[in-house]
């Protein structure tokens, strides 16, 4: 079995091998991808609000090539552009200069090579924040480095490292209630941790695909406070991403990753020096798989609509999620497994509708189960679904206010799994909403930028939070019935004023305050010290995104 096994392995290897050197010879042009975190996305969807460009964001990041050619587009448009948005426009230009052939007006970094064939960028990464949650005080910071280069038309590379301490009486380690991204702590002490941060990418590419494998985040859906499908909530993993574009109307997205399951395998345990005086035993986890697909189409200019479908399981390689236009889904209940090496199958849909002008309305749907006679007769616990939906409109009776109203919705068990193995989960951490099951939130915001690279957001939101009982529970017969936000119910009532400044290239300035009411029935769930109406604020400078 081993041979046989053996003999899979490097079946694939050669297949994956000679991918790439196809894709070598045949590729065209090279990609770099924009981190999901760039202010030149919130632009980009402006502009094509206004009816100014055709975007489609349903899956983040884009490449540096992709951006710079949605600029180009706008090149047209720059004399109904206001001031805000054309100095906006040139400052992004000059970011993109070389991806849009004008290098005469790139910006300057700390080391960048050019020349015909090859070039090279080199910038550094620091940061540091202060904060308070009532009477307690925090401090973040960061340090770190990026760099990507290309060489000819057919190679492309990236590596990013951020180094990260956090500490003081406020520090949140597990990040659990928050939609920052969560990460393994690799050190800790007294109210201080320590955790790092890599990313990478090397990609190949042609004029309607590309080839890439990639640690970094990834943002499938719509959704401003959060993704239900693939968000930034859990570390970033590493994948190999298939992007075909065959027409201006289709787009097809195939992922295969390999994620952290945080179980130990018992069978896999050995001692180093087993005759010392003091043996250590290591301890491998259970390997963990992530494969997902979707299918965009431009219904209309201002019509996208996208259909997939996600599979997690462990153990060994399923080679047939190798195979990218797939239904996984099936796979949790079709290939002739025990229950205990089965995986888990959802399905899911987007669409983004920009109508009418200066307005957009978008949705989410993601699936486990759907008991659909139930659901007819009133019964939904049976159901395991999570959905979003949102408008915005961009310039509210003056120019450069926008609003943006949300609300998502997480039924009990939607991303857990009677496999501990199978979660919809990386380290813990939810692959969808950050909130993860049993919950819901509504967000209001209102974004307003009175000049080039300042925004002001004010946002009001509510959110609740259910209990999370065993998993037996659902998988009882019959299942137990245990509805919507069913106790114990955690509450959060939250308004927050937050100021965001590039004073210069890569520099920023960010300034949040808030005032939250937060109460929970779990009296172990909250932190002590954030229950009740508190005033909190946050302080950062950084350079680098």
């Amino acid at each position: 079995m081993m041979k046989n096994f053996n003999f899979r392995v490097r079946n694939l290897l050669t297949c994956s091998l000679l991918l790439v050197l196809l894709s070598c010879q045949f590729s065209q042009a090279q990609i770099v991808f924009t981190s999901v975190n760039d202010p030149v996305y919130t632009f980009l969807d402006r502009m094509s609000l206004r009816g100014a460009l055709t975007y489609h964001d349903e899956v983040k990041p884009l490449t540096r090539q992709q951006v710079a050619q949605h600029l180009k587009d706008l090149n047209q448009y720059q004399t109904t552009m206001n001031q805000v948005d054309k100095e906006d426009y040139l400052w992004y230009c000059s970011e993109f200069a070389v991806e849009m052939n004008i290098p005469e007006i790139e910006r300057s970094y700390l080391y960048k090579y050019r020349d015909s064939v090859f070039k090279f960028t080199v910038t550094p990464i620091a940061g540091y924040e202060i904060s308070k949650y009532g009477d307690k005080s925090g401090h973040h910071r960061w340090w770190g480095g990026k760099f990507w280069g290309t060489y000819g038309n057919s190679f492309a590379g990236s590596f990013e490292y951020r180094d990260n301490t956090e500490y003081g009486d406020n520090s949140d380690r597990e990040k659990l209630f928050s939609p920052k991204s969560g990460y393994f702590v690799t050190t800790s002490g007294n109210n201080s941790f320590d955790y790092s941060d890599v990313k990478g990418s090397v990609s190949l590419s042609g004029n309607w695909y590309s080839l890439s494998i990639i640690k970094d985040y990834a943002n499938w859906g719509h959704g401003q406070f959060g993704q239900i499908i693939l968000s930034s909530k859990a570390p970033d993993f590493p994948h190999f991403q298939l992007v075909l574009q065959p027409t201006d109307w289709l787009r097809f997205y195939y992922m295969q990753g390999w994620l952290n399951s945080l179980i130990y395998d018992t069978a896999s345990f050995y001692y180093n020096y087993p005759g010392s005086l003091d043996p250590t035993v290591e301890q491998k986890y259970i390997d963990k798989y992530y494969v997902a697909n979707m299918v965009s189409v431009s219904l209309h200019r201002n019509v996208d609509f996208s259909i997939g479908n996600s599979f997690v399981y462990g153990g060994s390689p399923r080679w047939e999620t190798f195979i990218p236009f797939m239904y996984y889904k099936v796979m949790d209940h079709n290939t002739g497994r025990q229950l205990s090496d089965d995986g888990n199958g959802m399905i899911f849909s987007d669409i983004k509708i920009n109508y009418p002008s200066t307005y957009q309305f978008y949705g989410t749907l993601f699936i486990d189960a759907l008991n659909v006679r139930k659901i007819l007769k009133g019964i939904w616990y049976t159901s395991w679904f999570a959905f979003t939906v949102g408008a915005k409109k961009v310039d509210v009776v003056i120019p450069n206010l926008d609003v943006n109203f949300e609300y998502t919705q997480l039924r009990p068990w939607i991303y857990e799994n009677h496999s501990e193995i199978s979660t919809y989960k990386h380290m813990g951490y939810s692959l969808g909403d950050w909130m993860g099951q049993n919950a819901d939130e509504l967000s209001l915001k209102f974004s307003y930028r009175p000049v080039s690279r300042l925004t002001v957001e004010v946002i009001g939101e509510r959110i609740r939070k259910g209990g999370m009982k065993d998993i037996s529970y659902a998988y009882s017969n019959p299942p137990a019935e245990l509805n919507l936000l069913y106790g114990p119910l955690r509450k959060e009532y939250s308004a927050q004023c937050g100021i965001r400044y590039e004073v210069l290239r890569d520099s920023f300035v960010n300034l949040l305050l808030k005032y939250a009411d937060i109460s929970d029935e779990d009296s172990k769930r909250t932190f002590s010290w954030m229950k009740g109406s508190k005033f909190s604020f946050a302080f950062s400078a950084q350079y680098g995104l």
